[in-house]
């Protein structure tokens, strides 16, 4: 919706957002899925900023599906590990299944 006003009033301003969207242009499934790899920036806040760019809608979606599953998947098996863990630590789980968990 503002993609147009954030053009016309930002990127004459600094050259770096008008870079930024170039890059995005020509490679944006690519940034959008390395980026998506990266825990710090924020989903919420990396969206928004995208739906200001020139990437298309299924590039988007494309990128953000195969960025977030390495993700999801190192929360879940870190999930399922801290489980086991404390399964160990109570003593819930026979020798043998520990060598096996761990």
């Amino acid at each position: 919706i503002f993609k147009e006003w954030v053009d016309k009033r930002f990127t004459h301003r600094y050259p770096a957002l008008k870079a930024i969207n170039t890059v995005i242009a020509r490679s944006g499934f690519r940034f959008t899925f390395l980026i998506r790899l990266s825990p710090v920036i924020p989903f919420n806040a990396l969206n928004y900023c995208l739906s200001l760019t020139s990437i298309s809608f299924f590039e988007y979606v494309t990128a953000t599906f195969f960025g977030i599953i390495p993700g999801s998947v190192l929360y879940v098996y870190l999930g399922s590990t801290a489980r086991s863990v404390k399964e160990i630590i109570d003593g819930k789980v026979t020798k043998d299944e520990r060598t096996t968990i761990l």
